[in-house]
């Protein structure tokens, strides 16, 4: 065991000052302790590195390293490689943390605090734990086409896929999900949602299931390609709450896109009206589900009439 750097396999501790630590080459673990820490994983699997408690900035370098910042607001990057970002189960990244998973196929997790997660170029898993957090599964300068899996998680979150074919979660509470280009799925979980699935043929689903069965009005906006709006699933119909809830869906195109509900043509009802606060004075479509022995409004295709269910409606 070293506690200094060596281009071998070292075992490598700091002390609770602020540290700088260059593990050089090799399959290194470095604990830096307490303090503002700057690590340097450099060449070689890095089997652990480990800031602690305080602010720490840490580099994976070139290799498949595990990258840990734990408590403070840490700067975490695993740079070239197949890294993993963050502690996957029984501790916490807690802190406003950045975390930038570089080039390769990367795993993120976040954790508690208002984080900000890049993917980076490759395939990307990122949990982004409770908080307000941003969420991008690509790079902010790189055009990159691998597909990506982006978690939300709890909290009021801002997720952007990557170029390729994204599944995206924002999990519980709030959420913006904005799917780029590529064919993507977007769940919006429990929350007021708004879903942006740009170009591509996606799939747009902004509902989620609670135990109070609470209202959820969520936004759906399909952009290019041939889109599916969900309004329901083989598990159920969505927004059929003892209260008002429903999606607004802002782009139909009859020629291209379909909404997906539950059940067959004889449940549902269509009204063309203008909605108060939805769009502007012109008709929107409302979608009534009329298969539980009442009327409940589950969608509204705002400022368009060109829909027909037994055209547009797609039935599962």
């Amino acid at each position: 065991m070293a506690s200094y750097p060596t281009i071998y396999d070292d075992t490598i501790f700091g002390t609770a000052a602020n540290n700088t630590i260059d593990a050089l080459a090799g399959d290194d673990t470095v604990f830096a302790g307490h303090g503002d820490d700057k690590i340097y994983g450099n060449a070689g699997n890095d089997v652990l590195l480990y800031g602690d408690y305080g602010n720490d900035t840490v580099y994976g370098g070139t290799g498949n390293d595990n990258v840990i910042g734990s408590w403070g607001n840490d700067y975490l990057y695993g740079e070239s490689g197949n890294d993993v970002i963050g502690f996957e189960s029984t501790h916490d990244e807690i802190g406003d943390d950045y975390c930038d998973g570089g080039s390769g196929d990367d795993k993120i997790y976040s954790g508690t605090g208002n984080d900000t997660n890049y993917g980076g170029y490759g395939f990307d898993i990122i949990y982004a734990g409770a908080g307000n957090d941003y969420v991008n599964g690509g790079h902010y300068s790189i055009y990159d086409y691998s597909s990506n899996y982006l978690y939300g998680e709890a909290g009021n979150d801002y997720m952007v896929g990557g170029y390729g074919y994204d599944y995206m979660d924002g999990g519980a509470d709030n959420d913006t999900l904005v799917g780029m280009s590529g064919g993507d799925t977007l769940i919006g979980g429990f929350g007021n949602d708004n879903l942006h699935g740009s170009a591509g043929d996606d799939f747009l689903n902004g509902y989620g299931y609670t135990v109070n069965n609470d209202s959820q009005y969520d936004h759906l906006t399909g952009g290019a390609g041939k889109d599916t709006f969900v309004l329901g699933s083989y598990s159920g119909v969505f927004y059929n709450e003892t209260g008002d809830g429903y999606a607004v869906i802002h782009d139909f195109n009859w020629q291209d896109d379909q909404i997906q509900v539950k059940g067959n043509a004889s449940q549902y009802k269509l009204e063309y009206t203008s909605v108060s606060g939805i769009g502007s004075s012109a008709q929107d479509t409302e979608i009534y589900y009329t298969g539980g022995g009442g009327k409940e409004r589950i969608g509204i295709v705002k400022d368009n009439t060109n829909v027909i269910i037994a055209y547009d409606f797609k039935f599962v």
